[in-house]
């Protein structure tokens, strides 16, 4: 079975519906698409082989005017994509997260959210999804200490743009323990990506799955890690409801 993002709408049913994979002998894989992007890959061998060197924070933006959903918030609708990235690229689940949000169309339903998470290492994240915004923007800023990358999904052409930018404090000189900023501020490299479409990608992935017994990369398991940090939002967000309910 291969079910689209989100994997469900709470942990215990993704975490049913894993089990029950597992008892039945079944193939049970999630449709985050996004992981067989190749701009996607491309970052997760960039980080890997220690081209951009440690990670520091990613930001993500995942905005428009539309489409509104009546069945979900932004953050179901939109930030699973963000968040398997992040699980990708990192390999780790958030430690700690803060979620706002506002309902701007219709009581209840949040139509812009903002998430901060914290991963392992000092890594800091923000997802910012919207429906209210006046251009559409898919862009996705990963910064390390050595260089950075931007992956701009709605460019035609130029996907990735890499970054052999940073700043750091280097000794003065002068007296012990005297520091100055610096900022290094070097090429912009735009690399060539082969040209395969995720979906197609995905859905041969699963073939392969299913006719060779291998492990989905977007598996069960990644989907209810996905899950569960959605829904450790929502409480966040749901928090917040009844107190903006009276200011209002």
């Amino acid at each position: 079975m291969l079910v689209e993002k989100p994997l469900a709408s709470s942990v215990a049913d993704a975490e049913a519906l894993a089990a029950l994979a597992t008892s039945s002998g079944r193939t049970l894989m999630v449709g985050h698409t996004f992981l067989f992007n190749p701009a996607v890959r491309a970052i997760k061998r960039y980080i890997d082989e220690g081209l951009l060197g440690e990670i520091r924070y990613l930001y993500f933006q995942r905005t428009g005017l539309g489409p509104i959903r009546q069945d979900v918030n932004a953050l179901w609708d939109l930030a699973p994509h963000d968040l398997s990235m992040i699980r990708y690229w990192l390999g780790a689940d958030p430690v700690d997260l803060v979620a706002r949000r506002e309902s701007y169309l219709k009581p209840g339903t949040e139509d812009v959210v903002f998430v901060t998470l914290n991963y392992p290492n000092h890594v800091l994240a923000s997802v910012h999804v919207s429906w209210l915004d006046p251009v559409k923007i898919r862009r996705i800023t990963v910064v390390g200490d050595r260089r950075m990358v931007v992956f701009d999904d709605t460019h035609p052409t130029e996907k990735l743009r890499i970054y052999d930018q940073g700043a750091d404090y280097q000794p003065r000189g002068g007296g012990f323990g005297e520091f100055i900023a610096s900022v290094r501020d070097g090429d912009i490299v735009i690399p060539h990506l082969e040209h395969t479409e995720p979906l197609w990608a995905e859905l041969e992935h699963f073939m392969d799955c299913i006719n060779n017994g291998g492990e989905p990369m977007t598996s069960a398991e990644d989907g209810v890690a996905i899950v569960r940090v959605l829904e450790r939002a929502e409480r966040e967000l749901s928090a917040a409801r009844p107190a903006a309910a009276a200011q209002a």
